[in-house]
């Protein structure tokens, strides 16, 4: 009877896609000489008019592994992904963002290409890089603005944006890596990796398989069992959730009101506001993260908190609202469908700021 009643459940499952992210079984890598820094503070960009290439695959064990994306990303004179921008002195819009705005996953979708198949006629800036918050999205938007006069300003955000820090001197000592492609296995000294752009799908996999072997060395049966079970059984995932709910921590969960009042909240609701004090007319854009859709979906505690503060400070956004089968199978970033729908959401400020 039991193994009947784990039967039905493992079929309805099927239909039920998974939106947990997987992020700790991930290893990203970027062809070799992709970044610059441009500032003391951190600051950095892609080279310049350069053909820039991302990759992720993910290993549940040493023997199962994918490619999950790899992308082609095309940069104009600021080193940033190519729009219909093209030095001019001025432009209509600005759009900051993280890597959901880059185009991680799914791959870039605020493009020269996709602004002219929509028939969109402003000029348009695509600020969007990995690893952003809002503290950076100040920063770069500083570093443009003596280079370009900038009209409108939209951020497309996902709430994990209000609590990250500065990326200071993210790619910093990390030469021998990025430029020359002498990585270590060890992922948190080199956490992303650089490949030969000739390079094929399969080496990339087995340089994915390097740094999962190197990061699991330690790891024992139960976890290699635990990891494959979690990601190919819809009753364990109900299990670990079930466990997870109950289950008494030896340090208490993180309270609403310990989050609103952390430095890096704080931090980034202040660099939001001096945005806004330069940009009145800004618009904000929320995206859902990947464990807050679907049936078993619900706004994480960032996502409160943030809400909750914009509403407090009469911050006005919208919400650009995406489904489980938006995102890529496993990672946590939209597919290409999901970013059609962060892209017509963006022409929509776009055609608000217009006219305003």
């Amino acid at each position: 009877m039991l193994g009947i009643s784990i039967l039905l459940l493992e079929l309805v499952g099927l239909l039920i896609p998974s939106n947990h992210y997987y992020w700790h079984n991930r290893q990203l890598f970027a062809s070799q000489n992709a970044f610059r820094p441009i500032g003391e503070n951190g600051l950095w960009t892609y080279q310049p008019n350069s053909q820039i290439q991302t990759a992720a695959t993910y290993f549940l064990t040493k023997q199962h592994g994918w490619l999950e994306y790899r992308c082609n990303l095309q940069t104009n004179s600021l080193g940033l992904t190519q729009t219909n921008y093209t030095d001019q002195k001025q432009v209509d819009f600005l759009v900051l963002g993280d890597s959901f705005t880059e185009g991680l996953g799914g791959c870039p979708w605020l493009t020269k290409e996709n602004l002219a198949k929509e028939k969109v006629r402003a000029t348009v800036i695509n600020g969007g890089l990995q690893g952003g918050g809002i503290a950076n999205f100040e920063l770069l938007a500083r570093w443009l603005e003596p280079q370009v006069k900038i009209d409108n300003l939209i951020i497309v955000a996902i709430s994990n944006d209000f609590k990250r820090g500065l990326i200071a001197n993210a790619w910093k000592n990390h030469d021998a890596c990025l430029k020359e492609g002498q990585c270590s296995d060890n992922p948190e000294e080199d956490y992303v990796w650089s490949f030969d752009p000739k390079a094929t799908d399969e080496q990339i996999l087995e340089m994915g398989r390097r740094r999962f072997a190197f990061a699991s060395s330690n790891h024992k049966l139960g976890t290699t069992l635990h990891n494959w079970l979690h990601y190919y059984s819809f009753t364990y995932r109900l299990f670990s959730q079930y466990k997870a709910a109950f289950a008494k921590s030896e340090r208490p969960p993180e309270t609403p009101e310990q989050l609103a009042s952390s430095p890096l909240i704080q931090g980034n609701f202040a660099a939001l506001n001096t945005l806004r004090s330069r940009y009145p007319n800004l618009q904000l854009i929320l995206i859902p993260q990947r464990d807050e859709v679907g049936l078993f979906g619900t706004p994480n505690l960032d996502t409160q908190v943030v809400k909750q503060r914009l509403t407090q400070e009469q911050i006005p956004y919208t919400q650009c609202d995406l489904t489980s089968a938006d995102y890529m199978p496993i990672d946590g970033h939209p597919n290409q469908q999901g970013y059609q729908k962060i892209l017509a959401c963006t022409i929509k400020s776009i055609s608000s700021g217009q006219s305003n």
